[in-house]
């Protein structure tokens, strides 16, 4: 929605044009008038007029904008009408504000108070939340590229049936909420999600780009899809498939290895999610991987056990003959970026 200053300046040119056209005759031909032309009902037009609506929808300002300027023969421009930095509101009180359905491509959101606002169905192409305050907020049917919520604040947020494609999630804080039936690829460093009901997710989140996130143990995984090349995503299906094991003390280790610091590298901000998992099984707890390995197959559609042995096949290719039979075979197929990028490895 537009605020007061964009809302004022749409209704004080449309009441000129309404008043200009009026010349003596009672003026509802002229809200039939603009009714047709804009697609806004005559009873929003009137409340407009009367001066009885402190916000426009986005989608009708930007109707009645382009009405306006098309009347005046671009003497006042739909872009001047709209501009008030349409698209900032930062630091805005927005509590509770409707944005479902709208393009918020590049809005600025940075510490706007967006408690309980609904972005049902909205475009959130490049937009940013920073530090936004978006406790109990609705981003059912979002989409969105490149949408930056950094820091920000979503207590009780309900996310589902969501594509965040390359999103910024780093010190996300969400004590309470649901994440479900979306697609998720995204940086999470530091992201604080322990008490989100999370179900039916297709997690691309790599292992590098969530370091320090923070997980509930009670992920339901019997819907996701692909998902776990997440070093903490796996810390919790290791706990869910062996917190009652007589052997969950070694298991648990597995669990301390992955969030541990010595699961990185010495490259900043590396983790060498599968390649570390496997030699410090191999090398540490040899008598376990056929037990985590059947508790992989266990979640077939995550691919899972298929990404654990092309790992395991890595380790064991000497030359480039090697590397490139991989190309030919099923792990190419679900893997592509991962088999160009060992073979480069032989290559170079």
């Amino acid at each position: 929605m537009f605020n007061e200053v964009v809302t004022n300046r749409i209704s004080t040119h449309l009441k000129q044009l309404y008043t200009r056209s009026k010349k003596g005759k009672n003026g509802w031909l002229k809200l039939v008038v603009i009714e047709s032309g804009t697609d806004v009902s005559r009873q929003t037009v009137s409340r407009i007029l009367n001066g009885n609506t402190n916000r426009l929808h986005y989608r009708t300002a930007v109707k009645l904008a382009n009405y306006i300027e098309k009347e005046t023969e671009g003497e006042v421009s739909a872009d001047y009408l709209l501009n008030e930095s349409k698209k900032n509101y930062a630091g805005a009180d927005l509590k509770r504000t409707d944005f479902s359905g709208e393009d918020l491509t590049h809005f600025n959101f940075v510490q706007a108070d967006l408690t309980g606002a609904n972005f049902e169905g909205a475009t959130l192409d490049y937009s940013d939340f920073t530090a936004a305050r978006l406790k109990d907020a609705n981003f059912t049917n979002v989409t969105g590229m490149g949408t930056n919520f950094s820091a920000a604040i979503a207590t009780g947020a309900v996310f589902g049936d969501f594509q965040a494609r390359h999103w910024n999630m780093t010190g996300l804080q969400m004590s309470s909420g649901e994440m479900m039936s979306g697609y998720i690829k995204a940086k999470m460093h530091g992201a604080n999600m322990q008490g989100v009901r999370i179900k039916e997710m297709e997690w691309r989140v790599g292992g590098s780009a969530s370091v320090g996130l923070r997980l509930s143990y009670d992920i339901d995984f019997s819907g996701f899809i692909w998902g776990l090349m997440n070093n903490p995503l796996v810390a919790v299906l290791v706990y869910q498939l062996f917190r009652n094991h007589p052997s969950w003390s070694k298991f648990s280790k597995i669990i301390d290895f992955i969030l541990g610091q010595q699961f990185r590298t010495v490259e900043p901000g590396h983790i060498p999610c599968y390649n570390g998992l496997i030699h410090f099984v191999q090398t540490e707890l040899p008598e376990v991987e056929d037990e985590l390995l059947e508790g992989f197959q266990g979640y077939p559609a995550m691919k899972l056990y298929e990404r654990y042995m092309l790992a395991k096949i890595e380790r064991n290719i000497r030359n480039l003959d090697q590397a490139l039979g991989l190309q030919n075979s099923s792990y190419a197929a679900l893997f592509p970026g991962i088999v160009k990028s060992i073979v480069r490895k032989l290559r170079n």
